[in-house]
């Protein structure tokens, strides 16, 4: 490379015009492009199709994400209703909070539901009311109609009789609007729900800025905790905001606590290793430039980055500070005067870096965010740490003279015991390969968790609200729901109403107990057609003749319909808007949902709907489980991938038995690792298999230097610092509340351990380069 050839000086105004247009653009994207932050724990595992299923489900869930809802209990429903009230008045002075809604405005009552229908009441008939019209037996029709009278009271006939005598479209609305058919309307519009003797009231909310903006979720959960709450009353709430709130609070204080841990115990090993501040201040310093690349990185390649990814982030504290360690160990034995102080380490130092780098970089091809983050993070960290390695620390060391006339004894010591060791692993190969034999076959056996559920830890407290909510409302909130689409609305009723059938015998079966969907509540053309033609004839085939004579009427008319009742003018009514969030336009297609209450069998629901080619079931859970099952066999071809990639650039370079020994070294700690982890964990993760790529990351580091410059105290002084410093970062990792986290940790904690251990055995086998001095 040209630049070595340059003085101390030039490398430093090299090293300084880099740094300023560095600054230039990452001023630049801070100003016009920031880099946010989400703390989003579902979107770490889904992929990223761009088709317009996929766009419309990311358009749901962002709507999702914006909600949050209470239910306020109180054994009086009035207590109840008022503490309500009292919440909902209290929460609209939240800024970020909109929507926040005890009565419902938007829930309809009677006369609502019957305006939502006005000139269309002879074209309605619910199922049992259309096969009751079939049926030869005129008696099937009366004690429907006769039921309407003596289980409603008379309000709603009476409201609806004028407009339709047969009492067809008072069987019509004779229905709750939701799918929970727990949920009742008060008569002064509140949606009460009664549990274990007591009522609760639900108060819906809705967020500006979705629930994953870290800053405006934390202050809109601040304050809702601040707020007054009545006392002997139950609140009860459930939410996204929540979730992101204490992912983003738990992410945050692990950040501080274990980076803060990690560079302590850093310094306190370079302090310890070489006895000069200066060396202690160069470390800070060069992790310091390494963060703030690695932060540049992620402002190129990302709009927004996952809290989470902080976190691991963390792991480059231990990586970048290898490069200190090697740099000041080389400097430690050259004089001040030396004109290229690291000469002998560059190509080294290069090589280390590549080899990193592209283990890191096969991590963007595993199809999940976090990981593509991680990786460029450390990508362009490295590299800032290496250029100012390699540019800014010779003009320090002629600055500061980091040279050191005598080796400390420990690493002395600590060379002998290794050799010793070394020794007694090579007369024991034998059992070295029993034990990855059977590392393998254990791991053979292994279960793979790929519930995403259990990657992070959710507190008691918000769990157990969740599960309370979904039990009294009786669904699975959106978490499962069917999508079907259509070129026009009327073609979209139809296939909606094709698929009541079946969710109709699967609601006999048990399978669900309801689903709410917009052509339960608005008829296609075609079947207006038929009910309305079905009332005519029923007619006219005398079947209303016994509630006529029981309403001392002459004759109940039906009068042949005209117009139609069409999805663009329902969804405005009082009734419809209840189901405008189920019908989506905007969109080439026309889209609707159908949600689900009370599923006892999603496999068999999922089964029943797979043949309707034009709906798709939505299973969030399912499908990550899926989703993640494809990524760890994309995660295991691209270690395999990086382990041939890797035996080819050192076999060039230190022939192919070195080439084997300084890739097999690596693998074979990871598959010992993996081993270790199960034994602990009982089962493994995706992020326990993408630890084999910093496993094998850092272990072709340390192999690199042992092939380039033998097995000597030197080496064993900055690979013992370089191993050590990443100990600490990982195991403090495993430490993480965090399961993903923690077992990410965990494993690459034994893997650096046996890698350690192992790695100075390249130095004994023949090939290219390599010698043992003292």
């Amino acid at each position: 490379m040209t630049f070595v050839n340059l003085t101390s000086t030039n490398k430093l105004y090299l090293w300084l015009l880099q740094c300023a247009a560095f600054a230039f653009v990452l001023v630049y994207l801070l100003i016009n492009h920031p880099l946010g932050v989400n703390a989003n724990l579902t979107s770490l595992f889904s992929g990223h199709n761009n088709d317009e299923w996929q766009y419309i489900e990311k358009k749901i869930d962002a709507n999702a994400n914006t909600s949050l809802l209470y239910l306020v209990g109180h054994p009086q429903q009035s207590i109840a209703i008022k503490a309500a009230n009292q919440l909902a008045e209290q929460s609209r002075a939240i800024k970020g909070l909109t929507s926040v809604s005890a009565q419902l405005a938007n829930v309809p009552n009677q006369q609502m539901m019957i305006d939502s229908y006005l000139g269309y009441e002879q074209q309605l008939l619910t199922k049992p009311f259309r096969r009751a019209l079939q049926d030869e037996n005129k008696e099937h029709v009366f004690a429907l109609q006769f039921q309407l009278l003596n289980q409603l009271g008379d309000q709603l006939v009476s409201q609806t009789l004028a407009k339709d005598p047969s009492l067809a479209f008072a069987n019509y609305l004779n229905r709750s609007p939701f799918p929970s058919n727990k949920i009742v309307i008060s008569s002064d519009g509140y949606l009460t729900l009664h549990d274990d003797n007591i009522t609760y009231v639900l108060v819906t909310m809705k967020t500006q800025q979705g629930a994953f903006n870290l800053n405006s979720a934390k202050t809109i959960v601040n304050q809702l905790n601040a707020l007054d709450k009545t006392p002997a009353v139950n609140y009860i709430r459930t939410g996204a905001i929540f979730y992101s709130n204490e992912a983003s609070e738990q992410a945050q204080w692990e950040m501080q606590w274990f980076g803060g841990l990690s560079i302590i115990a850093t310094l306190l090993l370079i302090f310890f290793s070489y006895h000069r501040m200066v060396t202690v201040f160069s470390t800070v310093f060069l992790i310091a430039i390494s963060v703030v690349y690695g932060y540049l990185g992620l402002n190129l390649f990302f709009s927004e980055i996952n809290v989470l990814s902080i976190v691991f982030a963390i792991t480059l504290i231990g990586i970048a500070a290898d490069y200190s360690f090697h740099s000041l160990t080389e400097l430690q034995r050259v004089p001040s005067t030396q004109v290229k102080p690291l000469n002998a380490i560059k190509t080294s130092l290069i090589l280390s870096f590549t080899t990193t780098a592209l283990g890191y970089l096969l991590l963007v091809l595993v199809p999940i965010v976090i990981f593509k983050q991680i990786a460029v993070f450390t990508i362009f960290g490295l590299f800032g740490a290496l250029i100012t390695v390699l540019l800014l620390f010779p003009y320090l060391h002629q600055r500061f003279n980091f040279s050191q006339q005598s080796r400390s004894p420990f690493y002395k010591t600590i060379y002998r015991q290794h050799q010793k060791l070394l020794v007694k692993l090579q007369r024991s190969t034998f059992i070295y390969v029993a034990v990855l034999l059977l590392s393998v076959g254990i791991l053979s056996q292994a279960y793979f968790s790929d519930d995403a559920k259990s990657f992070y830890q959710v507190s008691t407290q918000l769990l157990d609200s969740e599960t309370k909510v979904k039990k009294l409302l009786g669904q699975k909130l959106d978490n499962q729901y069917l999508l079907t689409r259509a070129e026009n609305a009327q073609q979209l009723l139809e296939r909606e109403e094709q698929l009541h059938v079946v969710l109709d015998e699967l609601k006999n079966k048990g399978v669900i107990s309801g689903y709410q969907s917009v052509a339960s509540w608005l008829p296609s053309i075609s079947q207006q057609k038929q009910d309305n033609l079905l009332l005519q004839r029923a007619e006219q085939q005398g079947k209303f003749s016994q509630l006529s004579a029981l309403l001392g009427q002459q004759k109940v008319a039906v009068a042949e319909i005209e117009n139609y009742l069409l999805p663009k003018q329902w969804l405005e009514t009082p009734l419809g808007r209840v189901f405008q969030h189920l019908w989506i336009t905007d969109t080439p297609y026309t889209y609707s949902l159908i949600r689900f209450s009370d599923i006892s069998d999603s496999k068999m629901l999922a089964a029943q709907l797979l043949p309707f080619k034009h709906s798709k079931f939505i299973d969030k859970l399912a499908d990550t489980q899926q989703e993640l099952a494809t990524f760890r066999t994309v995660l295991t071809l691209v270690f395999i991938a990086a382990c041939l990639a890797a035996l080819i650039v050192f076999t060039v370079r230190y022939g192919i038995k070195k080439a084997c020994c300084g890739v097999l070294i690596p693998t074979s700690a990871f598959v010992l690792s993996l081993t270790i982890s199960v034994l602990l964990q009982s089962n493994l993760t995706l992020f326990n298999l993408a630890s084999g790529l910093v496993i094998l990351a850092l272990g072709l580091d340390y192999s690199v230097f042992y092939a380039e410059h033998g097995f000597s105290v030197a080496m064993t002084q900055t690979t013992f610092m370089s191993a050590l410093s990443s100990i600490f970062v990982f195991a403090i990792l495993s430490f993480s509340s965090t399961p993903a986290i923690a077992s990410f940790g965990q494993t690459v904690f034994f893997g650096i351990v046996l890698t350690f251990l192992f790695s100075p055995m390249i130095s004994q086998v023949s090939g290219k380069r390599g010698h043992n001095d003292n």
